[in-house]
């Protein structure tokens, strides 16, 4: 479906204005097309419960997005600590190779592989977060 391929942002702009849209339309249908009359006080309450609706609901929205931002500064925290061990390994290599305990072609196979199994247990993780979305 084409809603996965858009950024978050856009999809809410998109529901945003279908439901400002059909808010707007109903509107239009129930005066304008069908003449149907409300009952002032019945139309008060009903203002009234949608109100409390709103604002339960921008609650959510709020804590939903300060949760998404707390997940956002850990995965960068955990990437830079990867970037952090990959670095620390390299110049250990590096040392090793300069003592002449090791060739150059097993540091470079051993860097490859390192990367590759880092890659691999990555791609799992987020894997499984794909698959189970409410799971932190």
């Amino acid at each position: 479906m084409f809603l996965y391929n858009l950024p978050n942002s856009c999809i809410a702009l998109l529901f945003g204005i279908t439901g400002a849209a059909l808010f707007a339309g109903v509107l239009f249908l129930r005066v304008k097309l069908l003449r149907i009359q409300i009952n002032p006080d019945h139309a008060r309450r009903a203002h009234d419960a949608l109100a409390v609706v709103i604002g339960f609901a921008g609650l959510i929205l709020a804590f939903s997005l300060v949760q998404e931002q707390i997940n956002f500064r850990n995965l960068e925290a955990q990437g830079g600590t990867e970037a952090n061990n990959l670095a620390q390994l390299d110049r250990l290599l590096v040392r090793y190779v300069a003592r002449g305990r090791c060739s150059q072609i097993i540091v470079t196979r051993i860097r490859k592989l390192n990367c590759e199994r880092r890659m691999a247990a990555i791609e799992q993780v987020e894997g499984e977060r794909a698959d189970h979305p409410a799971a932190p």
